[in-house]
């Protein structure tokens, strides 16, 4: 979790089994966004891995693209992460929302 104050703003999870770390489910409220949060969560993750054994990390997160921007995967970036493989996602769109 991350915090501002006494106040969560965005929260993360890491799975850890064996020598493998899965990172995932991550989110920011909309209010803390483009403040650092995730980057932060992501930092820790991954030293917690480290610390852990972990020799390695996994995560998924959609493309970065022109129509499409996608924060996430460019954090993981600059945190080091590289892509290991692109694969089709589904994307549900509720136009009745």
């Amino acid at each position: 979790m991350a915090f501002d104050d006494e106040r969560p703003i965005a929260g993360a999870a890491m799975f850890v089994r064996n020598e493998g770390a899965w990172l995932g489910v991550a989110g920011t409220s909309a209010a803390a966004r483009n403040k650092g949060a995730q980057t932060a969560l992501l930092a820790k993750r991954l030293d917690d891995a480290k610390r852990l054994g972990c020799s390695w990390v996994t995560a998924e997160t959609a493309p970065d693209t022109p129509d499409r921007p996608n924060p996430s995967y460019r954090n993981m970036l600059r945190a080091g992460m590289r892509v290991a493989y692109l694969r089709d996602k589904y994307l549900f769109e509720n136009d009745r929302a």
